[in-house]
């Protein structure tokens, strides 16, 4: 039986949600709440996340510029206009560079959700249950909000679920900032070996100047520290004993060793040593 023909090359992928690779959509309230509760994690993230938030504009009268403008404060503020439709690709593209990405609910759906109870918004909520299947844990925006019956038909773990009040500002942040941990990428580490060594004169993985050759020297050193480690190695090199990375972008040095690894598990961070380095230690 003859194969199915397969147009592109599988990749492995990093792992996205719908807009970035760490999203929370919040929904169940108004508006203006939502987007003061994402003002009010932000700042108490701020130090140690890189957080952006998603919403819609609720003007009726705006419309899409002729040209892109950027706009820079010497405060640091950066004002952007321009015209752009939402595509889920250019979205995990732009928004990559986030540790978490707030999405109001109300407008757009998030992988995760956090979900206020507004007695106010049964009929929004309602309308949006189906979209509630990863909730990270319910807010109440009074001491007499309730859980919709609806909800509990639909979720019936749902009072299980951690619930805060609203101004517990502190537990929350601290819930979402466990939440942004989880999501850090683990690292691995890479030694570059895959260079001719033509300026060096000689194999530089040979190098001697911790009583054995370098190559085993960076290796260990990264392993030590616990380190899942490869070797980057050129395009048809093979070596024994370590996991090994065969380039597949060529000629582009240290860059390209790189950018293999990456395309090996875009879902790691790595941690990169040169095998040449003589002063380098734990």
């Amino acid at each position: 039986m003859q194969k199915k023909h397969q147009k592109h090359t599988k990749l492995k992928r990093r792992k996205s949600e719908n807009f970035a690779f760490n999203e929370i959509a919040i929904l169940g309230s108004k508006c203006s709440i939502i987007s003061n509760f994402v003002q009010k994690m932000s700042k108490k993230l701020q130090k140690t996340s890189k957080i952006a938030y998603f919403d819609a504009s609720h003007s009726d009268e705006i419309q899409a510029p002729t040209i892109d403008n950027f706009t820079f404060h010497h405060s640091g503020n950066l004002t952007t206009t321009m015209a752009s439709k939402i595509d889920s690709y250019n979205e995990r593209i732009r928004l990559s560079q986030y540790d978490l990405l707030f999405i109001n609910g109300n407008h757009y759906q998030g992988a995760k959700q956090i979900l206020i109870l507004d007695n106010e918004k049964e009929a929004s909520v309602k309308k949006r249950l189906d979209q509630l299947d990863r909730i990270q844990f319910v807010i109440k925006l009074n001491n007499d909000s309730k859980y919709f019956d609806f909800l509990v038909e639909k979720y019936p773990t749902i009072k299980n679920l951690k619930c805060y009040a609203i101004d517990d500002i502190e537990a929350i942040a601290k819930h979402i900032d466990n939440l942004i941990q989880e999501k850090i990428a683990p690292v691995n580490g890479l030694v570059l070996a895959g260079g001719k060594s033509s300026r060096m004169g000689q194999d530089k993985t040979e190098l001697n100047y911790h009583g054995k050759p370098q190559l085993e020297h960076t290796v260990t050193l990264l392993e030590k520290n616990l380190l899942q480690t490869y070797v980057s190695v050129a395009q048809n090199q093979v070596i024994d004993n370590h996991d090994f990375i065969q380039d597949k972008f060529v000629d582009l040095g240290a860059f390209g060793a790189i950018c293999s690894a990456f395309q090996h598990n875009p879902n790691k961070a790595w941690l990169v040593l040169a095998t040449d380095v003589p002063f380098v230690d734990d």
